[in-house]
């Protein structure tokens, strides 16, 4: 079954160029690839970051205080990529299905949050759940490890108008919602939309937060 959805995913995004026409029929794919239940219309998720992840240097100062959690990220690694095969439609449909999962997990707009500390230090509250460690940054690149300096994830990370967006490549978000959250398993929708990320060139999905 896993295979079909990700030949389909392919065949999808071959198939449909950047017209309206196109946009829609990729929109209405996806849409029911996921069980949409409000026909088929995609809700725009508005961002700052308008799909695209970070290129611009981040320094440890600009991170420091604790960031709310505000809305799920989909994002491309170029403008170029974005524009290709309905790049924006693709986010826009992934960003609400993706929203959705997450809050199963705990991630609601304001009720999660992450802490980063003027000594290197970072903590994250999730479901009265706290996970602490340390960071570093080096340009767009954010690392997070655990107390004992083991490496928890790495993630793209861009700051704009007291906005956070961290991004991952593919699996790697469902890393960070495992090692977070403190499950074995995540759920077949969430790694669904990881595998799609996967095989769409340039895709990043991930978490936007809002400084507090």
């Amino acid at each position: 079954m896993k295979q079909f959805v990700l030949s389909a995913f392919l065949w999808a995004v071959t198939a449909f160029s950047m017209n309206s026409q196109a946009q829609s029929s990729l929109s209405n794919f996806f849409s029911n690839l996921f069980g949409s239940s409000q026909n088929n219309t995609v809700t725009t998720v508005t961002s700052v970051f308008n799909h695209l992840i970070g290129n611009h240097t981040v320094t440890s100062t600009s991170l420091v205080g604790t960031w709310a959690y505000s809305q799920p990220a989909v994002a491309f690694e170029s403008k170029n990529l974005l524009g290709k095969a309905g790049g924006a439609v693709t986010a826009n449909v992934l960003e609400k299905k993706l929203g959705n999962t997450l809050t199963t997990y705990g991630f609601k707009p304001g009720n999660s949050t992450l802490t980063f500390n003027a000594d290197s230090t970072f903590s994250m509250r999730i479901k009265g759940r706290t996970v602490t460690g340390r960071y570093s940054v080096n340009k767009s690149t954010l690392t997070l490890r655990s107390r004992l300096g083991t490496t928890l994830v790495t993630a793209n990370v861009a700051i704009a108008s007291n906005q956070l967006q961290l991004t991952f490549t593919a699996n790697k978000l469902l890393t960070f919602v495992k090692q977070v959250a403190a499950l074995s398993t995540t759920s077949t929708t969430l790694n669904t939309i990881s595998q799609l990320a996967g095989n769409y060139s340039g895709m990043q999905l991930g978490l936007q937060f809002k400084k507090k």
